[in-house]
């Protein structure tokens, strides 16, 4: 493994446990994932370098494994949705940070839209439309 190049924050050293991989692609053959480069991953099965499998990809951004596993999604499929997503830690920082930096909702001189009832002939067999205009759908029947 190379040491993280000076323009970026340092944080992979050479001789020590990786810290961080550098952005996942959705293509494959990376630059940042050819053999000796610090994306790059030792296979001691085949061996040879590699880039990280869709498993790592999944655990390094958070996701549980298998979360892209389907039937019929191949491995490159698979590898190309990650490199196409933002990893759990991202969006969750993201969110929580617009979420206490937003301006609190406006609560007066709103109202919402009426509530219109679906007329009886649209309403499935398990729904009752009541008066006020909102539509019950009963889980039990």
């Amino acid at each position: 493994m190379k040491a993280s190049p000076v323009t970026h924050y340092r944080c992979n050293e050479p001789g020590q446990a990786r810290q961080a991989w550098p952005t996942l692609m959705a293509t494959t053959g990376s630059w940042a994932f050819w053999p000796g480069q610090e994306g790059a991953v030792w296979d001691i099965i085949s061996p040879q370098w590699d880039e990280p499998t869709a498993l790592e990809r999944e655990r390094a951004m958070g996701f549980m494994d298998g979360a892209t596993a389907a039937p019929g999604v191949t491995e490159l499929q698979r590898r190309s949705m990650l490199g196409n997503a933002m990893d759990i830690t991202t969006m969750t920082w993201l969110f929580t940070t617009c979420q206490a930096f937003a301006p609190a909702p406006p609560t007066q001189g709103i109202t919402p839209p009426p509530c219109t009832a679906v007329p009886p002939p649209l309403l499935p067999p398990s729904a009752t439309a009541i008066e006020g205009g909102v539509t019950l759908l009963s889980a039990f029947t």
